[in-house]
Parts: structure tokens; sequence; C-alpha cells
């Protein structure tokens, strides 16, 4: 009997990963194995990220090694290559034609073609799947095989984006914003909180935006109803346009202990004339305004962000105004990414680039000035007791997550006394200790004092 496995190489972003959940869901509705162990695999799914210049390198460097390998494995033991996400849908084409070794390539609005293409591939085809138009509407996932732990999982809420940031390919992507029908994510929560998960990240390029296409709906209405509905399940929102929050949001952050107070806020930049010059409309003083307010209403409030620096016509001064916004508004999680020129978007034909060496100066300035930050932006919570999301053994105890922490990007908490506990278990713990990335505690009643507290340099 022929085998018949699959696995998946993801990169990217969680919103490529739920992609992968839902292809693997489809294959093995298929009759298809989905393998965790690549070199075992029939056929072999890279699932790209195109989003940026290191993003399309990293995915390319992923296909040519996969392609490298097969030349060291006997002919009876070649294996299938799909290459399926950002990258494909974007360079179709250009992929099809300087990398013919690929049998499959599958475009980011054609999941559902997934056992379609890879039956065809073990066949001994060549196949491309890659519609060019978006659908209209954001098709639900009918089954996953989700790829994260058991106690967390990522739900996506909408599909593409219609900002028009300037840098951004999304939309030249994924297609314009179209939010996820309410009753799909309702079922969807349910299926996976039936299955054990305890926390579920909302995910969608622009979570505020969310029914907007839809009569009588809005994020802050579904954040709310889902927190009702699941009161024992953490939810947090991540990817939040700034002027998007909404007074309304920030009280349903506030009000329900299950709804993580953080925000993944990606304000870019600071500058009036490089906000302009990218296409956002956002007013920095708004933006002051904004991280005021949440930390007064949210108790624990935490913020993430992301900066762009290099982006073109920054100049010294401009740069000098995220230093100082850091420095003045210290976040609790910051990424720093150099400016990547991309094909298509508006931005890509402004003039006054930024050389490539004083981009990556600047990032690597603005990094370790976010990282100062972040250990300022911490020091409140040593001497609190926090709920911790447990999520992996460690050799001094248990690694976890309070709800200021997303997974994978924020680091962890260090708990030890944590006695005889499972993964997803929550537990308080007393943090006594703090540095720019991680906490550290011991476990205890939430009733416990605080005593002998310490801090991390």
């Amino acid at each position: 009997m022929t085998r018949r496995t699959v696995a998946f190489i993801h990169l990217g972003c969680a919103k490529n990963l739920v992609d992968a959940e839902i292809m693997g869901g489809h294959l093995e509705a298929g009759g298809w194995d989905v393998s965790d162990e690549v070199a075992k695999a029939d056929v072999v799914i890279i699932n790209t990220c195109g989003f940026i210049q290191e993003a399309k390198e990293e995915s390319l460097s992923e296909i040519f090694a996969f392609l490298e390998d097969q030349t060291k494995r006997p002919a009876h033991d070649q294996q299938g290559l799909v290459v399926a996400g950002c990258l494909t849908q974007r360079y179709q084409k250009a992929l099809h034609q300087e990398i013919p070794e690929i049998d499959g390539l599958l475009g980011v609005n054609d999941l559902d073609e997934v056992t379609r293409v890879v039956d065809a591939v073990l066949r001994g085809n060549q196949v491309v799947a890659v519609s060019q138009e978006a659908p209209s509407d954001c098709t639900p996932a009918r089954r996953r095989r989700r790829q994260t732990p058991e106690h967390y999982a990522y739900v996506k809420i909408a599909e593409g984006c219609s900002r028009g940031c300037g840098y951004c390919a999304i939309p030249l992507i994924r297609g314009p914003f179209r939010s996820q029908d309410p009753t799909v994510i309702f079922d969807e929560v349910q299926t996976l909180v039936s299955q054990g998960v305890r926390e579920i990240n909302l995910i969608a390029q622009d979570v505020t935006r969310y029914g907007a296409d839809l009569d009588g709906w809005s994020f802050e209405l579904l954040l709310e109803r889902l927190a009702r509905a699941f009161s024992d399940t953490w939810f947090r929102c991540l990817y939040a346009y700034p002027s998007g929050v909404s007074r309304q949001l920030v009280r349903v952050l506030a009000k329900y202990d299950n709804v993580c107070p953080y925000l993944d806020l990606p304000l870019q930049h600071v500058s009036p004339s490089i906000l302009t010059r990218m296409g956002r409309n956002e007013d920095p003083k708004k933006v002051r305004a904004l991280l005021g307010h949440l930390r007064r209403e949210v108790p624990n409030m935490s913020i993430r962000s992301t900066f762009m620096v290099g982006f073109p016509g920054e100049t010294e001064a401009d740069f000098e105004q995220l230093i100082r916004f850091l420095q003045e508004e210290p976040l609790d999680h910051v990424g720093v990414f150099a400016y990547s020129r991309e094909e298509g978007t508006p931005a890509y034909s402004l003039s006054d680039p930024i050389p490539e060496t004083i981009k990556r100066e600047r990032q690597r300035r603005l990094q370790k000035v976010a990282m100062e930050v972040a250990l300022i932006a911490k020091r409140p919570l040593v001497g609190q007791t926090l709920p911790v999301l447990l999520d992996q053994r460690s050799d001094e105890g248990w690694l976890g997550r309070h709800q200021g922490q997303a997974p994978e990007v924020d680091g962890n908490v260090l708990v030890a006394d944590v006695g005889a506990k499972s993964v997803g278990d929550r537990v308080f713990v007393r943090i006594t200790g703090v540095d720019a990335w991680d906490l550290w505690g011991r476990a205890c009643r939430p009733t416990e004092s605080n005593r002998e507290d310490t801090l991390g340099a």
C-alpha cells in the first residue's frame, strides 16, 4: 500500500500558521497522514512568508535547502515539494520558471485545493493552484490540524487588509479586508475549548476593523460576547490599528478577567512627516493619549508594538523622535524592522532612499533603547501576584506566561515551587524579579502577601 504522508515546514506569522493548520485539516479529511517528521514524509509543504525581503530570503533558503537534501536521497526515496503561502501568491510565475524542481504551487486563496495538489504531486505531476482574485468573503476553516500546543490556539477573525499603508504588501497578497462570520468564529472557539484550549489569540491584520463589512457587528461586541460565553478561556487581541482602538474596546479589556490586558499596536513611526509618507492616518499626540488611557483604565496593561526605521526620507531628526518616544512611553514589548522596498506598493517609487548601512545602524540603536525601556515597563510587576499559564517544564521548574505575554514573542515567566502540575494549568505566581525579556517568581496562593522582593538587573 502506497504511503500517504505529508509534513509542513512553517514560516511566517500566526495568520500563516492558521493557513497551515487549515491545509492539514483538508489533508487529513482527504486520507493523508500529517506528520511532524519532515524527513519521512512523501510530500513536504513549505508554507512561506513573502512580506518583506528578509522573509522572502528565508523562504527561498528553505526551498533550496530542501532541494539540496533531495540530491542526497536515493531515487526511490525522493519527496514531493509543494510551496504554499505568501511567497507563492506573490511570485507564482517566477517560482514556476526559475525553480522548476518545485512540484506544486498553492496560493493563499486556494487552501481547499491542497488535497488535489498533493495527490497530483504524489502521482508525479506538476500542478499550480494560485488564484489571483481574493474571494469576496472570509472562507471558514471546516477543519484544522493544529500545530500549536494543546492548551493555546489562534483564531483568524478576518482576512486581508484595506488600510493601504504605503510600504505594505499584504493587500497585494491577501486582498481587501473581510470579516469572518461571527457564527463561524463562535463554533471554532467552542471546538477548541472542548479540545482543552485555555488561551485563544484572536488574529487579523487589523482586529479593530472587524465587523465593518457586517451588519450589527464590531470587534468590541465580538470580544465581549466571547468573553461572556467562554469565561474560563483567555482571549488575546493581536494586531490592532491604533486609531481603531475605541473607548468601548478599552472598557472590555478592563471589565473581563479572561480578556488579556494586552494589545499589539503596530505604531511603525511617530514622526508626522514620515507617517504621512507612509500613508498612515495616525496622530502621534492621539497615540500618546491612547497609551495613557489604556494604562489608566486597564490594570497591568501590556502593550506590544513594532517600529520601522529607514523609510524613504527619514532624517536623523525623525529617527530621534522615535528614540524619545520610547524613552517617554516605555512599552512592554517592541519589535524593530528596517524598511523593505517592495514591488507594487505605493512606497516603492518614493525618492530619497536610506542607505542600507544607516537603516541597520538605526535598527540596532532603537533595539537597544527598546530593551532598556522594556525593563522599565516590567518593573511595576515585581511584588505582584499574577495568574500564569504553564507552557512547559524547565530544569528549574516551569516556563509559563502571564496575560501580558503572547506565545512565542514576548518572553516567559520562570516559575519555581509549582508542585505537581500539567501543561495548560494555571497557577498564581508572585513575581520576584524581571529583566527586559523574562519574569520569574514562585507559585503561591493569590492572597499571599508580598515579601522579600528582588529586582533583576
